[in-house]
């Protein structure tokens, strides 16, 4: 019976090594919404850090870390913030706050601080909505790159990508993929799904 556990459960100081994960194919059925995101119990994480994490996909991999990260949730309402995370495009930290109940709003942030070369660039995104309709603001900034993204999703959709508006200068693919070709390009785009009328002509 949950009047067993305490108000709240503490999460100590938890140091974890090297993790490997592994992602399976993506299923063909559509993601359906939750009916709702409530934990049993109310948690305070004080303090979580991971050294790696291994992630792995057919024949590619990515690693990230190390990680340093705590949080809490009331069973309802749960906020995450990652003090930072070693990425292999920059150090990055974020706030996220989310709410357990339908269509279950979030706001928050992300940044990515990195540098190619003796170029850095800083990357902002906001986000907020809900996971039904998300809205993510991007700002772009550094010694070249400069620009910024509107980008409206719905997650569950058949179609998740409602509309992208995207004004960004000096994007070097090289600076994001050791194996891409350098380049100086400006992307302006607006881009939406195509309405069914429209697909059906």
């Amino acid at each position: 019976p949950a009047d067993t556990f305490p108000a709240v459960q503490a999460v100590e100081p938890l140091r974890i090594g090297n993790v490997e994960l592994h992602l399976q194919p993506t299923p063909s059925e559509p993601t359906v919404l939750p009916q709702e995101l409530r934990l049993p119990i109310a948690i305070e994480l004080n303090d979580l850090t991971l050294q790696k994490l291994l992630i792995q996909e057919g024949a590619g991999s990515n690693e990230i870390g190390p990680l340093k990260l705590h949080g809490s949730s009331d069973r309802q309402q749960h906020s995450l913030t990652i003090d930072s995370l070693g990425t292999p495009y920059g150090h990055a930290n974020a706030q996220l706050t989310l709410s357990g109940l339908r269509p279950f709003a979030l706001s928050g942030g992300i940044a990515l601080n990195g540098s190619y070369g003796q170029e850095h660039y800083q990357i902002d995104a906001r986000v907020s909505g809900s996971l039904q309709k998300l809205n993510i603001a991007l700002v772009a900034n550094g010694d070249r790159l400069n620009g910024d993204a509107q980008i409206d999703l719905a997650p569950f959709d058949a179609v998740p990508l409602q509309r992208a508006k995207i004004n960004l200068a000096h994007i070097n693919p090289k600076t994001f993929n050791a194996s891409a070709p350098q380049a100086d390009i400006t992307l302006r785009a607006d881009l939406r799904p195509l309405s069914a009328s429209a697909s059906a002509s």
